[in-house]
C-alpha cells in the first residue's frame, strides 16, 4: 500500500494596500505661499491663494489626494445661534447686500445661496428654510494633471481620486489651488485648501519634480489670483488661479509664478474681505505674524490698485513699492494700470514706480481688446489676451540681461554682491 501524500498549495490574491505620503514629505514641491500647520499630529499644508501649486512625481498605478476636513474650514461666531436675527446681531452672515465678516448686517438674504449660511458652516438660513444642517456650497476648487495631460476640476473633500489604472512606470502629478471662498476667514487658514497628504500603491516612491525655472511673484487682487474668470458667480467653481492673468503670464515667459493675490485688497489700509490685510501687510507676514520667507524672484508684478479708494496717496504707494525693493533687490519691478470694471491708467504707479527703479505698464492699450464680462473682471480669454500683451515688455528680463544699475530714490544706485549690475 503506498502512501498518497496531496499537496495543496494556498494561493493569496495580491492586493494594492495603500501607503499614506505625508503633505510634508520633502519631495513634494510647493510652489507659492504654502503654511505648515497640524491636525491631530496630522501635518497640513495650508494656502489660502488662488493660483499656488504642488508637483512630484510617483510610481505605481494610483493616486489620491486627502485634505483636512476635521475640523470646519467654516466656522459660525456663534455656534448656539438659532434663528435670522442671531445670525445678524453676531455678525456671522454674508450676503451681496453688504452683509460681510466683522461688520454689522442689517439685510437678510435667502435668496442669495452662495454666502448667506453663517460662512457656510453648522446653522444656515437654506432653502427659505431655517436649518441647523452644515452646508458645505463652496469649498475650495483644485485643478491637477497627470503626466501633462488633461486638467481636471475637482471640489476639495476628504478624499480626491486623481488617478487609477496608470501604467506601471513613474507618473508626474501637477496641481494648482484654482478657487478659495474669500468672503470667509481666509487670513486665518480657515478656508482655504489644507493638504493632509496623498496615497499612492504599496511599494510605490515619491519623488521631486521641480519647475527648474526662475521665479516671477504676482502681487494684487482678484483679477491676479484669477478670481469670476469662469464665470459671474462670484465662488470659487468661477474661479481659476491656473488661468489668471499671472499664471498665463508665467506660462508664457517660461517662469514659475508665485501669487500673493486676494479678492478685495487694496495696497494700503484696513482689513479687507477674508480678513484678509493690506498688501502692504499680507506681502510681508503671514496670518500669524511671522515675516514670509520666499525665495529669489527675477521678476516681480504688481497689480495691486483695483480695490484702492480714489483719494490714495502717493505715499502710501511708496510703503508697498520700499517694502518689494527691500526684499527684491536684484529683481525687475513691474507696475501695471488697471484691469478691474475697465481698463485705464493708474496714475500713483505711473509716477511712482519708476522712483523705485520698476517700469510702469499702461493698460490703455488693452481698451476694446477685452471684456470684463464677469462683475467686471476678465474672462479666461481677456487673461490670455492680458498674459500675451505683457509678455514682450517682461521677456527681456527673463533671462538675466544686464544693464546699468537703475538709481533709485535717495541717488543710490543699488549693488549686486557677485558684482553684476543690477537688472532694471
Amino acid at each position: 500500500m503506498k502512501l498518497i501524500i496531496a499537496l495543496f498549495v494556498l494561493v493569496i490574491p495580491s492586493y494594492s494596500f495603500a501607503a499614506n505620503i505625508a503633505s510634508n514629505n520633502s519631495n513634494i514641491t510647493y510652489i507659492g505661499r504654502w503654511t505648515d500647520s497640524t491636525v491631530s499630529s496630522t501635518p497640513i499644508k495650508v494656502t489660502i491663494s488662488g493660483g499656488t501649486r504642488l508637483r512630484f512625481q510617483f510610481t505605481g498605478t494610483s493616486l489620491t489626494a486627502t485634505f483636512d476636513m476635521g475640523s470646519p474650514q467654516y466656522t459660525c461666531s456663534n455656534t448656539t445661534i438659532l434663528d435670522q436675527s442671531d445670525c445678524i446681531n453676531n455678525n456671522s452672515c454674508y450676503g451681496p447686500a453688504g452683509c460681510s465678516e466683522g461688520t454689522t448686517c442689517t439685510v437678510w438674504d435667502p435668496t442669495y445661496t452662495g454666502q448667506d449660511d453663517c460662512e457656510h458652516y453648522g446653522e444656515g438660513w437654506q432653502n427659505n428654510t431655517w436649518s441647523l444642517t452644515p452646508f458645505y456650497a463652496n469649498y475650495p476648487i483644485i485643478e491637477y494633471s497627470i503626466d501633462g495631460g488633461t486638467w481636471t476640476r475637482a471640489t476639495v473633500a476628504a478624499s480626491v481620486t486623481i488617478a487609477t489604472g496608470l501604467a506601471s512606470g513613474t507618473h508626474t502629478i501637477d496641481m494648482y489651488s484654482a478657487g478659495i471662498d474669500g468672503g470667509n476667514n481666509r487670513w486665518n487658514s480657515l478656508a482655504g485648501v489644507r493638504v493632509s497628504g496623498f496615497v499612492i500603491d504599496t511599494g510605490a516612491t515619491v519623488s521631486p519634480w521641480p519647475t527648474g525655472l526662475p521665479r516671477i511673484i504676482s502681487i494684487g487682487d482678484s483679477v491676479t489670483e484669477g478670481d469670476l474668470n469662469l464665470g459671474a458667480g462670484a465662488i470659487p467653481s468661477d474661479f481659476s488661479g491656473r488661468l489668471s492673468f499671472s499664471t498665463q503670464l508665467a506660462t508664457l515667459l517660461g517662469m514659475e509664478n508665485w501669487n500673493v493675490a486676494f479678492g478685495g485688497t487694496g495696497f494700503y489700509g484696513t482689513t479687507s474681505v477674508g480678513n484678509v490685510p493690506a498688501t502692504q501687510v499680507n506681502y510681508l507676514y503671514k496670518s500669524n505674524g511671522v515675516a514670509e520667507t520666499d525665495p529669489s524672484f527675477t521678476i516681480v508684478l504688481i497689480a495691486a490698485g483695483n480695490n484702492q479708494p480714489a483719494n490714495s496717496t502717493a505715499s502710501e504707494y511708496d510703503t508697498l513699492l520700499s517694502e518689494v525693493v527691500a526684499n527684491n533687490p536684484t529683481a525687475k519691478i513691474f507696475c501695471i494700470g488697471y484691469l478691474y470694471g475697465a481698463v485705464g491708467d493708474f496714475p500713483i504707479a505711473k509716477t511712482e514706480c519708476p522712483k523705485y527703479g520698476g517700469t510702469y505698464i499702461s493698460t490703455l492699450p488693452l481698451k476694446g481688446l477685452i471684456s470684463l464680462p464677469n462683475l467686471g473682471h476678465p474672462s479666461v480669454a481677456d487673461d490670455a489676451v492680458i498674459a500675451n500683451y505683457l509678455k514682450p515688455f517682461f521677456a527681456p528680463f527673463v533671462q538675466g540681461v544686464t544693464k546699468v544699475p537703475t538709481v533709485r530714490s535717495g541717488g543710490v544706485p543699488l549693488k549686486r554682491t557677485d558684482g553684476v549690475p543690477v537688472v532694471r
